[in-house]
């Protein structure tokens, strides 16, 4: 498939969420393939923004050009207005639901045995609408081998947390149980580009509180990977660049055809 060269949308600068440097920042990731994390406790509004995220990213491919699985307990992320109706699918997403165990009925259907058929599929994302187990790790294995324009929520409560959240739910996977952290770090950091951390509190309503890029580089000693927080929120000056330049191979400013004064502080 070939990808179109993100072009920077001319998003206005008012009360949303995002600033139009990171969100241009989070769209040309998408396009060029990279794997996202929205993090976040419950209530935060994850969903919500992966939904706009994804919804952006698919506006800048043809019809059929780019399919997605998704992979949810119930559809919440439905994109292109598609209202189940075959005559208006537009050949880009396939929506798979999980079925929770009922005593004498069919047998289950978990988000591990979704993302297990979705890949044999090959297909050119997949995005799982809460990574909580076992899912999460065929995600990220996936993603470290080509599977881009992929995405998952995880709960989370802040950017640094994300790692250790991750390291836990990954453990229900038998093939990340006979790996050490710092193997599992590797996968991760090969398969994520970029994090962005959403909170809900009383003063301030919702806020994106950072968007890192995950470092390519994981030091033995730490064995975790490194989040290089280009965007931070600031009281009284919203989310603001860090001054940080993303430095990832492929997603670079140049390469994901991005101004580098997006990143100046």
């Amino acid at each position: 498939m070939e990808r179109p060269t993100f072009v920077p949308l001319d998003f206005s600068r008012g009360e949303g969420l995002l600033t139009p440097e990171a969100a241009n920042y989070l769209l040309a990731v998408m396009v060029h393939g990279g794997t996202l994390v929205i993090a976040g406790t419950t209530g935060s509004g994850k969903t919500y923004v992966a939904q706009r995220v994804l919804q952006e990213m698919l506006d800048h491919f043809s019809r059929g050009a780019i399919r997605l699985f998704m992979v949810e307990d119930s559809n919440e992320i439905v994109l292109d207005g598609w209202n189940g109706n075959p005559q208006t699918d537009t050949g880009n997403v396939v929506y798979t639901v999980t079925r929770a165990e009922v005593k004498g009925g069919p047998p289950p259907v978990t988000m591990y045995d979704l993302i297990r058929a979705a890949l044999r599929s090959r297909p050119h994302g997949v995005v799982i609408g809460e990574a909580r187990g076992a899912e999460a790790w065929e995600l990220v294995r996936a993603a470290a081998t080509g599977h881009g324009h992929s995405a998952f929520t995880i709960h989370a409560t802040g950017a640094e947390h994300v790692w250790p959240r991750f390291l836990q739910v990954v453990q229900a996977h038998p093939d990340a149980q006979r790996l050490d952290e710092f193997q599992i770090a590797q996968s991760f950091a090969e398969a994520v580009t970029a994090v962005m951390h959403i909170e809900r509190n009383p003063s301030e309503g919702q806020i994106v509180k950072e968007v890192a890029e995950v470092s390519l580089v994981v030091e033995r000693a730490a064995a975790r990977p490194s989040f290089s927080p280009l965007f931070r929120y600031e009281v009284g000056r919203g989310l603001t660049p860090t001054g940080n330049r993303p430095m990832r191979p492929g997603f670079r400013a140049a390469d994901l055809n991005l101004p580098d004064s997006f990143f100046r502080s």
